[in-house]
């Protein structure tokens, strides 16, 4: 069941990468697609092995989607509510992610199944979060202006 959603989450925001005309929204999906493909890899691993892969579940350093904020409609860069309404559906299925991985946890009988949820759960908290302060930085220049 987790193997097919990291699925279907990347081919959400693969979709969404390919429709972005503003190139911060599609590095964030194109981001994101690679962290759920990442998280495919670690799921078949731990299927096939019961290994957990030491991985760190930090956003790269250097990484940065702050939005660039122009206003000027005759460039098509202003942000827009489909924009934001993506990155809302986006935000909801990381912590639909994280609920899901968090219940797995709990109900693990063994302690590397255990941590190998919590690690996943904290991926998609990272993700959560880094849609968040997307959102923020949205929010702050719109309460700015």
């Amino acid at each position: 069941m987790a193997i097919s959603r990291e699925k279907e989450a990347r081919e959400f925001y693969l979709t969404k990468a390919n429709i972005m005309d503003n190139q911060k929204f599609k590095e964030l999906y194109e981001y994101l697609a690679n962290e759920e493909l990442k998280h495919l890899g670690y799921l078949e691993k731990y299927r096939d092995t019961k290994e957990i892969p030491k991985v760190s579940a930090k956003v790269p350093s250097g990484q940065s989607f702050t939005p660039e904020f122009n206003t000027d409609r005759a460039k098509g860069n202003e942000i827009t509510f489909g924009d934001t309404g993506i990155l809302i559906a986006a935000m909801r299925h990381e912590r639909k992610s994280e609920y899901f991985y968090s219940e797995l946890a709990k109900r693990a009988k063994e302690d590397t199944q255990r941590n190998f949820f919590e690690m996943l759960t904290a991926f998609e908290r990272v993700h959560y979060e880094l849609i968040d302060d997307y959102l923020e930085e949205i929010t702050s220049f719109r309460m700015q202006t």
